[in-house]
């Protein structure tokens, strides 16, 4: 989680942060993120486990959880998400989409988009006011 894919997270934290849009912030970041463990197996268990061999793995850890933290508090103070959802919700939510992903993605090359599909399941039941069918 120390390498290119953690760094490249905090560089989509900072993007997510600066977009004013609470839920389309919330919807990039959680995007990046799955997209994130898709493509690099690590980061699934690394987010999962408990503790951390490296201190910068813990550091990176609580940056997401951080970002994550305040981009939900955002979209609830804005309507946008269901009002039950915690934020400690989050990491196991997006690690339940890596590991059905790892199980029922299909081919290497149909991974992202079955990520893709099975968050923005995710992400229309967690809306305050689902959209229009």
């Amino acid at each position: 989680m120390a390498g290119l894919a953690g760094k490249a997270l905090a560089a989509h934290d900072r993007q997510a942060l600066a977009d004013t849009d609470p839920w389309h912030a919330l919807e990039a970041f959680l995007f990046r993120t799955v997209e994130a463990q898709v493509t690099d197996a690590s980061l699934a268990p690394v987010a999962a486990a408990a503790t951390d061999t490296l201190p910068r793995t813990t550091e990176l850890k609580e940056t997401l959880q951080s970002v994550g933290t305040a981009l939900l508090d955002r979209a609830r103070a804005a309507g946008a998400v269901r009002r039950d959802l915690a934020a400690t919700n989050l990491v196991p939510l997006m690690c339940g989409i890596a590991y059905a992903v790892d199980v029922h993605g299909g081919t290497p090359a149909d991974r992202l988009d079955t990520a893709h599909r099975y968050l923005a399941a995710l992400l229309e039941g967690l809306r305050a006011t689902p959209p229009h069918p």
